[in-house]
């Protein structure tokens, strides 16, 4: 009887399987345009490994991207042991450890990398390689998942809402009467949403002639 009690546990309670730790790209997938600015994460998520320390490399085309900054994140706010941008190989290198602290055992950010778009339009795939993640043990964990990320860049030039490659006072003007009146469209209404927020505006108007006619101030079409 007892033999048969235990079998009918063991059917009835499943079996939590270990989950390989995993390191990804986060957005999978960007649409911008030229002259925008994008932030990639990289994101990691232990799946019940205790993580000490973790390395990786990132390759995209330097053609359509330039790397101007890689930020520590949050996940281990261990000590730097390598933080580099090599815009010329299209390369981006970056590791860290914690050193006498608690190993990270929730997901969380590893680094941000922001990218300036340079490339007037084609798919650049953001490639993860050379991950190691470091269990307590200083041991690297095996059967990591890792998965890359891509970049879409939609023809046009941020704020060019009238399409013809410079960004001045008559896409200030078209913009302006394309929020305000029916009968209106943009040449890229893509490089219409220069707050990035996904619609277009009062806000997008107010930037753009912001940035039209004073200095310090960025369009982020995303």
């Amino acid at each position: 009887m007892r033999y048969i009690l235990i079998l009918l546990i063991i059917l009835l309670c499943p079996i939590a399987l270990a989950q390989a730790a995993q390191v990804r790209v986060e957005p999978a997938f960007s649409e911008v345009s030229q002259g925008a600015n994008l932030t990639v994460n990289i994101m990691v998520d232990p799946e019940g490994d205790e993580v000490l320390g973790a390395e990786y490399k990132l390759y995209f085309n330097n053609t359509l991207l330039n790397a101007t900054d890689q930020v520590q994140g949050t996940l281990l706010g261990g000590y730097p042991l390598v933080n580099d941008i090599n815009n010329t190989l299209g390369i981006i290198k970056y590791g860290e450890m914690i050193i006498g602290g608690t190993a990270a055992t929730v997901p969380g950010l590893l680094a941000s990398i922001t990218f300036e778009v340079t490339g007037e339009q084609g798919v650049c795939d953001l490639f993860l390689t050379d991950v190691i993640l470091s269990d307590s043990g200083a041991a690297a964990i095996p059967d990591v998942n890792v998965t890359g990320g891509s970049v879409e860049i939609i023809y046009g030039i941020c704020g060019d809402v009238t399409g013809n490659d410079v960004v001045n006072t008559g896409d200030v003007i078209l913009l302006s009467n394309y929020v305000g009146y029916t009968g209106y469209t943009l040449t890229n209404e893509q490089a219409g949403d220069v707050t990035g927020n996904g619609v277009i505006n009062t806000g997008d108007v107010i930037l753009l002639s912001n940035y039209v006619g004073y200095t310090g101030y960025s369009l982020n079409c995303t």
